[in-house]
C-alpha cells in the first residue's frame, strides 16, 4: 500500500512538473533576457536581438529592448546568476531551443522540490496540497532561476534543521551563485546558529565574509549596475538601465513600499497563518522561522516588490513546519496545545499520510 501511494505521488509530482512545462508563462519578460544571455555566449548581440525581439508578443511590445545596444545593456541585471545562466546553457548546447531549456530548467526543479516536500513531511497527501498552492506553482512555468533557488535554499534549510550544517551551510552558499539575493538567508542563518551556539564564531566570520565576497565578485564579473540603479529602474522608472540616475528618494522609495505592501501582504497572509499556527502548535522547530521572517522582512526593505515569488522558499520551508508540526506530535514540545482539538487533528493527519 505505501509503494502504491508513493508511486502515485510521483506520477502526481511529474505531472504536475510536466503541465508546468508544457505550458509555461509566455507573458514573463525575464525568460527572454535569460535567453539571450544564453544565445550571447556564442552569437554576437546583433544576430542575437533579432531572434529574441521577434520571439513573442512580450517581446515584439518592450520598448526597453528596441536594438542591439540596449539589450546589451540590459543583460548584466539578469548575468548575476551564474549557476543558472550555465545550467540553462548546457542543456541548451544538448539540443534544446534555449526557451525549452529554461522552462525545462523550473520544471524540473518544481519536481524536486515535490521529493523534497515528502521527504521532509512524510505525508503524501499534505505535499501535494503543498505543491499546488500558487506561489509553488508559478515559479514551475516562469522563466527564471526562481524554482532552481527554491529547491536549493529548501534542501539546505531543512539540512541545517536537522543539524547537518556542512551539508546545509554548503547547499545556501551555493544558493548564492543561483539568486544574489539568498545571501540574506544564509547571513541570517549564520547569525542565529552563532546566537543558539551551533556554530563558532570565528567560523561563521570566515563563512559570512566568503558569502559577501560571492556577491561582490558575481557583481563585478557580471558588469552589474549596483543595488541603487536596479531600484530605480525597477520602481522609479528608465529605459535603460546604464542610463538610469542610481537611488531613489525617500518619498519614493515609502511609495513603492506601501503601494507594493498592497498586492505582496495578501499573496503572503496564508503562510503567516500556517507560521503562526506551526508556533501555536508548539512545535519543536518554530524556532526556525525567526531567521525566515527575518530574511523575508530584510528582503522586502532592500527590494519592496510586489511577486511573491521572491518568497517561494519562505513559504515552502513555513509549509513544511507546519505540516511537521500537525501530523507528528512528537514534533511538540510538551504542554497544553495552543489550538483547540490539536491532538485529533493530529492523529487524523496521521491517517491521511
Amino acid at each position: 500500500m505505501k509503494n502504491t501511494t508513493f508511486i502515485v505521488y510521483l506520477a502526481f509530482s511529474l505531472g504536475l512538473a510536466a503541465a508546468c512545462y508544457l505550458r509555461p508563462s509566455p507573458d514573463d519578460f525575464d525568460r527572454y533576457a535569460y535567453e539571450s544571455l544564453i544565445r550571447s555566449a556564442k552569437q554576437p548581440v546583433e544576430d542575437v536581438y533579432p531572434i529574441v525581439k521577434h520571439e513573442s508578443s512580450r517581446a515584439e511590445a518592450s520598448t526597453i529592448m528596441d536594438s542591439p545596444g540596449h539589450l546589451a545593456q540590459l543583460e548584466p541585471l539578469y548575468a548575476i546568476r551564474p549557476v543558472y545562466i550555465q545550467l540553462a546553457t548546457l542543456i541548451s548546447d544538448a539540443g534544446l531551443p534555449p526557451q525549452k531549456s529554461i522552462d525545462l530548467v523550473s520544471a524540473i526543479s518544481l519536481f524536486l522540490i515535490a521529493l523534497f516536500a515528502y521527504a521532509a513531511t512524510q505525508n503524501y497527501l499534505y505535499s501535494a496540497l503543498l505543491m499546488t498552492t500558487p506561489a509553488v506553482v508559478i515559479v514551475g512555468r516562469l522563466g527564471g532561476p526562481d524554482a532552481l533557488s527554491s529547491v536549493v535554499v529548501v534542501a539546505g534549510c531543512m539540512a541545517v534543521l536537522r543539524e547537518k550544517f556542512f551539508v546545509g551551510i554548503l547547499l545556501l552558499m551555493i544558493s548564492i551563485w543561483i539568486r544574489t539575493d539568498n545571501v540574506l538567508i544564509v547571513l541570517v542563518l549564520l547569525g542565529g546558529l552563532v546566537w543558539n551556539r551551533k556554530l563558532g564564531g570565528l567560523y561563521a566570520g570566515v563563512l559570512t565574509a566568503l558569502a559577501i565576497g560571492s556577491v561582490k565578485c558575481i557583481n563585478t564579473l557580471s558588469g552589474n549596475y549596483g543595488w541603487k540603479v536596479l531600484l530605480h529602474y525597477s520602481f522609479v522608472g528608465g529605459k535603460y538601465p546604464a542610463d538610469v540616475t542610481p537611488g531613489i528618494s525617500l518619498v519614493e522609495y515609502a511609495h513603492t513600499f506601501l503601494t507594493n505592501a498592497e498586492s505582496i501582504v495578501p499573496q503572503l497572509a496564508p503562510w503567516l497563518l500556517f507560521a503562526i499556527a506551526a508556533w501555536r502548535l508548539r512545535s519543536r522547530e518554530r524556532k526556525f522561522l525567526i531567521p525566515i521572517v527575518t530574511a523575508c522582512a530584510l528582503h522586502y526593505l532592500l527590494f519592496p516588490s510586489g511577486e511573491a515569488r521572491y518568497f517561494t522558499w519562505a513559504c515552502l520551508v513555513t509549509g513544511i513546519l507546519f505540516i511537521r508540526a500537525l501530523v507528528n506530535l512528537e514534533n511538540r514540545v510538551s504542554g497544553p496545545l495552543s489550538l483547540s482539538g490539536g491532538n485529533r487533528v493530529g492523529i487524523a493527519a496521521k491517517s491521511a499520510a
